[in-house]
């Protein structure tokens, strides 16, 4: 039920004004407009204001003013009918206004009309943020694609290089070897002198273990630096938008060696995964989901934890749960958490966009997503996929592609 304030000096009019919208509004009253502003700034939200326009300490140009910016529209009462007070009201903001006395119908018409307006304009700017989003996503991705395609061709040549040298440190070892058994076939004990001599005065023995070492540092390192290209690569696949079968457990997986260097920092990763998780699913956008809420399970870590992923399976469906023991969250988050633009993160480390796509994406693969948190103790994150998707027509399949 949506929730309405009422603020008005006058006990009686803030009184009338309750019976008439009580019965399909939640309502809560106020004698000022420093009251309702005092009641906003301890936490207070509403839907709508109705304001009295002659008050005592504020006026109902007070009260349009403070909201302006704050999303909830405010409907002025106001017994004055004059054309100029009407264009000055509307003019400094205000959504609406009814004259005094009310008419019951009319204010409640109005009142519906308003949060219908209110709604669908939040249900455009959601879309369009969204729309904009999916845009910087692909350029993003096609960006990333690019990258990692270029960096393949480097990485092939000094992957075969350092294996040509880690050959080279074989054979000159082997020489070495070599070497020392011929000075000890000398009968004299000359040969076996001399190399004893030189070996005492040569520091290539540890020259060449550490070379050995370096190489094989080296080449463990291009393995990942391989394995991070190729990741970065399935991930960033924008333009397959087919539903096709892939293992939830491979995705799973490249996404936190995607997201390894922020991991190691915050958490280590414990895996459960079901022997098949084959689904049939749009591969990069469920990496999109993975990536998401792996990183807002980092965030949620203060110092170092842990995050579990698991997959279980059924005759029909997937699940992933992905947990944290992080700070967790209230029951007013959690209630929030899909909503656009919702975040608890400071100004300029957070969108609120993450989730609310996440949620998308997961319905548009007909699953289903919760989240079962505790504050103090963790969260979780239950995503359950269909194995196969139900057939889809040319509109649906253009849906999923935009």
């Amino acid at each position: 039920m949506n929730r309405v304030a009422i603020v008005d000096d006058q006990k009686s009019s803030r009184l009338i004004i309750q019976k008439v919208v009580s019965e399909t509004y939640d309502s809560e009253l106020f004698s000022s407009g420093e009251e309702l502003f005092n009641a906003y700034q301890a936490g207070t939200r509403w839907d709508m204001v109705l304001s009295d326009l002659h008050m005592k300490d504020t006026t109902g140009r007070d009260v349009v003013e403070y909201f302006k910016a704050k999303n909830i529209p405010v409907m002025i009462l106001t017994a004055d009918s004059e054309r100029s007070v009407e264009s000055e009201l509307l003019s400094c903001g205000a959504t609406d206004f009814v004259t005094k006395p009310i008419h019951p119908e009319i204010l409640l018409n109005r009142i519906a009309i308003q949060l219908r307006l209110r709604e669908q304009t939040e249900q455009i700017n959601a879309t369009q943020d969204q729309l904009i989003q999916s845009e910087k996503l692909a350029a993003l991705g096609q960006l990333a694609a690019g990258v990692a395609h270029e960096i393949n061709n480097p990485i092939g040549f000094v992957s075969s290089n350092m294996n040509l040298i880690g050959r080279y440190v074989g054979k000159i070892n082997e020489e070495l070897e070599a070497l020392k058994e011929h000075c000890e076939q000398d009968p004299t004990g000359a040969g076996t002198l001399l190399y004893a001599t030189w070996s005492a005065k040569t520091k290539i023995p540890m020259y060449m273990e550490s070379l050995e070492e370096i190489t094989g540092e080296s080449k463990d390192g291009l393995v990942r630096v391989r394995d991070i290209v190729k990741d970065l690569k399935e991930y960033s696949h924008i333009g397959e938008v087919k539903f096709e079968h892939s293992d939830i457990n491979h995705l799973l997986e490249s996404s936190v060696n995607l997201l390894r260097n922020e991991i190691k920092y915050k958490a280590e990763v414990e895996f459960d995964l079901a022997n098949d998780a084959t689904v049939e699913c749009i591969a990069s956008q469920l990496g999109q989901v993975f990536v998401n809420i792996i990183v807002n399970a980092c965030h949620a870590i203060e110092e170092f934890g842990r995050i579990g992923v698991k997959t279980t399976a059924d005759a029909d469906n997937i699940v992933v749960s992905i947990s944290d023991n992080g700070k967790g969250m209230s029951e007013e988050v959690k209630r929030k958490i899909f909503d656009p633009f919702f975040t608890t993160k400071g100004i300029g480390k957070g969108t609120g966009i993450g989730l609310a796509i996440t949620q998308s994406i997961i319905e548009r693969h007909n699953g289903n997503v919760e989240v079962d948190s505790v504050e103090g103790e963790g969260t979780t994150f239950i995503i359950s996929l269909p194995k196969e998707q139900p057939e889809q027509t040319e509109e649906e399949l253009s849906s999923a592609q935009e």
